[in-house]
């Protein structure tokens, strides 16, 4: 008989990278005999193109699925025809106190259904994007949470090191892309040179940056990268953003506007697309026409853009910190100017000079400029280890093995 195993995090349908991974476990573990899966996700409706029940809810008065965890488990093992399992979370552990059972939410019930006679397992796989003010393990609230988990992995070897210092006993598995479509276009698909032809930025010196517009993300450090790096290419420059809001909109942060103007970057040296409006495949067009990529922010748990980028041969320059740093090779990571402490979760995050951003990513377009195509070839090859299929067996096993 296979076993309920519900995977609860952002909903698959949604936008961000909490609901790509989401989705790409659900669609790994459909292939798995030894599951029956499931979704319980935050934001959505449910979609008919995935091949799982789905389960959903909205952040109005429950903001975390809190409410209706425990009516969607029961409804979801009565299809399976036995209440034991497992629920494997894919979420910032800041989002998952009232999980551990330690904190009530005011429910008697729900305190039952989480305590010592839990009919289920819990797993989680976290993003750790930052340690506590200690710079070296895991804010006290984090700790805690991932500690009342039966199992644990996170999605890099630095969250790995800074859990297991924290008396947090773990795996780590990084996330896997889609080589299919984020890759270095050769001449027998589309070369980069037809890819900017297309895009119209064929005789530009074009940078990108892709980010979700939120406070994490430092998006001033990036628009006064981007003004200091159109100082230097004039009219030749041009700065492609690519988020999920430019301005203000529920859930976003900042406005990117405003930032353009006060950053005296030219309204001809910007171009922001938009998330929802773009396919994988039209993503890795822009990689491929981007002479060079930024992703600057407080701290990444994994990095997409960052995966993304160098898998269409674009090098990425981001900060030498948490996870995101792995990712890329050492003469494109940023030194941190400063920390701060961020949030009620005493997360630190890492502060930014542009002018160092401005020079690594001006170093980075000029070596591209010179070394050309095979240098980028070699960039794509370095991270393909990151690829779907060489990451679905580590994930099978992992899955698998968690039955044991």
């Amino acid at each position: 008989m296979s076993t309920p195993l519900l995977i609860f995090g952002d909903a698959p349908d949604q936008h961000s990278g909490l609901s790509r991974i989401l989705r790409d476990l659900c669609l790994i573990t459909s292939t798995l005999p030894e599951f029956r899966v499931g979704s319980f996700g935050r934001g959505a409706l449910g979609s008919s193109r995935f091949p799982w029940p789905q389960y959903s809810f909205n952040d109005q008065g429950d903001q975390w699925g809190e409410h209706k965890l425990q009516k969607c488990w029961r409804d979801f093992t009565q299809g399976a025809g036995t209440d034991k399992g497992q629920i494997l979370t894919v979420w910032d552990a800041s989002r998952l106190l009232w999980f551990t059972g330690l904190q009530s939410v005011g429910d008697p019930e729900l305190d039952v259904f989480l305590g010592a006679n839990r009919t289920f397992r819990k797993w989680g796989y976290f993003m750790v994007d930052g340690t506590g003010p200690d710079g070296l393990t895991l804010p006290t609230e984090s700790r805690v949470i991932m500690q009342s988990y039966d199992r644990v992995v996170v999605a890099s070897e630095w969250a790995a090191q800074v859990a297991r210092r924290s008396g947090v006993d773990c795996e780590w598995i990084p996330h896997p892309i889609d080589g299919d479509k984020f890759k270095w276009h050769n001449s027998t698909i589309f070369c980069r040179h037809d890819a900017r032809e297309r895009l119209e930025v064929a005789d530009q010196i074009v940078a990108g940056c892709v980010m979700t517009n939120q406070a994490r993300k430092d998006w001033p450090t990036a628009f006064a990268t981007a003004a200091l790096l159109a100082k230097i290419y004039k009219s030749r420059f041009l700065f492609w953003v690519h988020t999920d809001s430019p301005a203000f909109t529920p859930g976003s942060y900042w406005n990117l506007h405003a930032l353009a103007a006060d950053y005296n970057l030219p309204p001809e040296c910007l171009r922001i697309t938009l998330t929802g409006t773009y396919t994988d495949s039209m993503m890795a067009a822009f990689y491929n026409a981007c002479d060079a990529t930024i992703l600057c922010s407080g701290g990444e748990g994994f990095g997409y853009p960052i995966a993304e980028s160098m898998a269409c041969g674009c090098p990425c320059i981001t900060q030498d910190w948490a996870a995101g740093a792995e990712l890329t090779h050492e003469e494109w990571r940023v030194p941190v100017h400063a920390f701060k402490l961020e949030t009620s979760h005493n997360v630190l995050r890492a502060v930014h000079s542009p002018y160092i951003w401005a020079k690594k990513l001006e170093e980075a377009i000029e070596m591209g400029l010179v070394e050309g195509d095979e240098w980028r070839r070699e960039i794509a090859q370095g991270i393909e280890h990151l690829h779907m299929k060489k990451l679905k067996s580590v994930w099978k096993r992992w899955l698998v093995e968690g039955l044991r």
